[in-house]
């Protein structure tokens, strides 16, 4: 009990006030897929090809990015609440938001970027600095101002694309939600605008456009704007809708395998054709499993406010930038011990537990000392914003 009270201790955010805990649980599922993916990048080939073992581990490095769309269907959710809840220039306006985000993502960040920086001059075969000083130095910032991702830029950190992507939604929608005046809008015109913006961008995406995930912040906006609907509320809570929402959190990733491996008829042929109607079925999944899990009262919302799965999602911002290198670590202690070492499908999964606890330990590190300390403890806007009450890299 003593250990759990120290646990409960460091992972346990402050603040009770719209907070929403099983969306904590969710980012820790999010985060768990993120892991899947970079172990099986490291480590999936130990598994012998053709058996029922490389299936599995197939299945978990195709899906695990699926961690990162979740993240963004929350981050859709969070920031436009609280964008959609501000009133004149309450919070600082604009200005005061963006300080906020800032101040929400950078300390954790700039620790990771400079033990990045660091790790490219100490170990040469992992550098990814262009040569030459002011090439460097252009990359550098480049990186430092989280342009990869949103910019053909091969990113520093690998998992750093993503946060490009968040800190466009972040700069971008209340620019939206202001020069619409979209606050003073009824909430069907507001559903219906952002249901067309979705669709032509898909439409878009079909003819070429790039950044097709963008469209699953438009799926949160709209999971927040359910909830707020006394209707959508009641049929969430109905036992119809607990029902619907498991199957859809049981399908999401399997379907998303079937449609990037293509192995139903009918699909795209190029690959980007089939990321277009993966974001397209993760759009409609992740509303539906997202609405029942926040709303309504039910095994599902149990589920994902299990206290140690909602440890993980709170520090899961942390674990995002951290386990990658863990992971990376781990690789090289491994080849340096045992060169050219191959243990087969036991191995493969032997090892995997061992590497999340790796993980889970050097993250827990990161947060407690940069974190929480730094993000998580600054001062914040009023409790009025629900975003305000959680962490993790949905980046309340």
């Amino acid at each position: 009990m003593r250990i759990y009270e120290r646990l409960a201790r460091l992972f346990e955010l402050e603040g009770s006030r719209g907070r929403i805990l099983s969306m904590e649980g969710l980012r820790g599922l999010a985060v768990t897929l993120v892991f899947f993916f970079h172990y099986e990048a490291l480590f999936g080939a130990w598994v012998r090809p053709g058996t029922a073992s490389a299936g599995v581990a197939g299945f978990l490095g195709t899906v695990g990015r699926c961690g990162v769309d979740l993240f963004f269907v929350l981050s859709g959710y969070l920031i436009y609440g609280a964008v959609i809840k501000a009133r004149g220039s309450e919070g600082g306006g604009y200005l005061g938001f963006m300080r906020r985000r800032v101040r929400r993502i950078y300390p954790t960040f700039l620790v990771m970027f400079s033990v990045y920086l660091a790790l490219s001059k100490l170990a040469p075969g992992e550098n990814k600095l262009p040569p030459g000083r002011l090439a460097a130095l252009v990359y550098i910032v480049e990186n430092a101002l989280l342009l990869p991702g949103m910019f053909d830029i091969k990113p520093l950190m690998t998992v750093a694309w993503s946060l490009s992507y968040e800190v466009f939604y972040y700069a971008f929608i209340p620019l939206l939600v202001g020069a619409l005046a979209m606050r003073s809008w009824q909430p069907r015109a507001r559903v219906l605008t952002f249901l067309g913006l979705a669709g032509g961008f898909v439409v878009a995406c079909f003819l070429g456009v790039e950044h097709v995930q963008l469209v699953l912040f438009i799926s949160g906006i709209l999971v927040y704007e359910a909830s707020q609907s006394r209707r959508v509320a009641a049929l969430a809570s109905r036992p119809a809708a607990q029902w619907i929402a498991t199957f859809a959190l049981a399908a999401f990733l399997p379907v998303v395998f079937v449609v990037l491996t293509g192995a139903a008829p009918g699909l795209p042929a190029s690959m980007g054709g089939r990321h277009v109607v993966r974001a397209i079925w993760l759009f409609g999944a992740l509303f539906v499993v997202t609405l029942v899990v926040f709303r309504a009262a039910g095994p599902l919302r149990a589920l994902f406010s299990v206290a140690p799965l909602r440890w993980l999602g709170n520090m899961s911002y942390s674990y995002y930038l951290m386990h990658g290198l863990a992971l990376k670590a781990l690789a090289l202690a491994i080849a340096r011990v045992r060169p050219g070492w191959n243990p087969g499908d036991a191995g493969h999964w032997a090892l995997l537990p061992i590497a999340f606890a790796v993980t889970l330990v050097s993250s827990a590190a990161l947060f407690a000392a940069i974190e929480k300390r730094f993000s998580l403890g600054a001062p914040r806007p009023s409790p009025a914003q629900p975003v305000q009450a959680s962490g993790g890299l949905s980046l309340s």
